[in-house]
């Protein structure tokens, strides 16, 4: 409500008003006496304003009623409040929804306070079955740059998120998501960032974006995630395994990078990637690149198997087994392969050249075999 709108704001205010013109026609008359004036300062005012200065109690009334509607609206609040925590806690998420509402409508928020009552109502609809509407609150805050949380069905639901432009969560407010399957696509934009990969809290996973930040707290099964081709990004931590949901999911763009606390792919399911270029830390590493060439930037793991379609070169990779199968140049003759390689190692290539050095036996680049 406008401040003049209010009886004992807008009384208030004349009182003022009227000290300052009766200050400025006495200074105005003390400076220049031959001016003469017929009129007082409350001839300015209307005639009901008038009639209320003459009977202080009116203004005393005005003052009373005003903190009466403030007390009224304040009790109105803080009950819907409760009502909200009461359903919510309750798990009545449908019937907690109309108190989040009149809260939206009436009380005076903040815009960080605004974005995260919308965000509960958000997961209200979403816990609720109200799927339209919730997608319409996640499009709206999506558009602010920012999610804080979204629980589908406690967990075990399905999330769906289109946004164009950057998608990106709160920082500190992990997970963004918690599902069963997320589904995330971010056009002409990024998922995530380097600094804070977008956090989620699910089983399966489906992305695409110019660059993908993501980070998952459990096991996770990649159905695809796509980066863009040329220089795009694919970062991607998990605590837990990362598998491939079928025989054809993928992970593509310009770089993967991979810190997984388990198995990426395993002997029975590799994880198949079309990059140019990769680093990646797990236990186990099991994969089947597509690409014409991958550099290695650095893999870690006590197993490592790789088919590749094409070349493989690079540095720092170190196992205690190593196997790659290539269709292309594993290595070059100017630039080997450098592994370091406690246990079998085991490279070979159906048409190219096998160029590498093992640090860990110190031995010479190795001939075609």
């Amino acid at each position: 409500m406008k401040w003049y709108r209010k009886k004992w704001l807008r009384v208030t205010a004349v009182c003022l008003v009227t000290v300052l013109v009766v200050s400025e026609f006495v200074i105005h008359y003390t400076a220049q006496q031959e001016i003469q004036t017929d009129f007082g300062p409350e001839t300015l005012l209307d005639a009901q304003i008038q009639e209320v200065l003459k009977d202080p109690m009116k203004v005393l009334e005005a003052f009373k009623d005003a903190k009466r509607q403030l007390q009224d609206k304040q009790q109105k609040l803080l009950d819907a409040c409760n009502k909200a925590e009461k359903l919510i806690k309750e798990e009545k998420y449908e019937e907690a929804i109309e108190p989040v509402d009149y809260l939206l409508k009436e009380m005076e928020l903040t815009e960080e306070e605004k974005i995260q009552m919308k965000m509960t109502r958000t997961a209200l609809c979403f816990s609720a079955g109200r799927f339209d509407e919730a997608m319409e609150g996640c499009t709206e805050l999506i558009n602010l740059d920012r999610i804080d949380n979204i629980n589908s069905s406690n967990g075990t639901g399905d999330v769906t998120i289109r946004v164009d432009g950057n998608l990106k969560d709160v920082p500190g407010k992990a997970p963004a998501v918690k599902a069963k399957r997320a589904d995330l696509s971010a056009a002409d934009g990024d998922i995530g960032t380097t600094d804070n990969p977008f956090s989620v809290s699910v089983s399966e996973v489906k992305a695409s974006a110019d660059n993908v930040y993501l980070e998952n707290d459990r096991d996770l099964i990649v159905d695809e995630i796509h980066g863009k081709k040329e220089d795009g990004t694919v970062q991607i931590r998990v605590d837990g395994d990362l598998t491939g949901k079928t025989a054809d999911s993928i992970i593509s763009g310009g770089h993967l990078e991979a810190e997984i606390n388990g198995s990426l792919g395993t002997p029975e399911n590799r994880m198949n990637t079309d990059v140019d270029s990769i680093k990646a830390k797990a236990d186990d590493i099991y994969l089947n690149n597509i690409s014409d060439k991958m550099e290695i930037r650095g893999m870690t793991a006590e197993n490592i198997d790789i088919i590749a379609r094409g070349d493989i070169f690079g540095k720092a990779v170190r196992s205690g087994n190593l196997v790659i199968r290539s269709n292309g140049h594993t290595g070059y003759s100017d630039n080997p392969l450098l592994i370091h390689v406690s246990g079998n190692v085991d490279i070979g290539s159906a048409y190219g050249e096998v160029h590498y050095v093992n640090s860990y036996r110190a031995e010479k680049p190795s001939e075609e075999k």
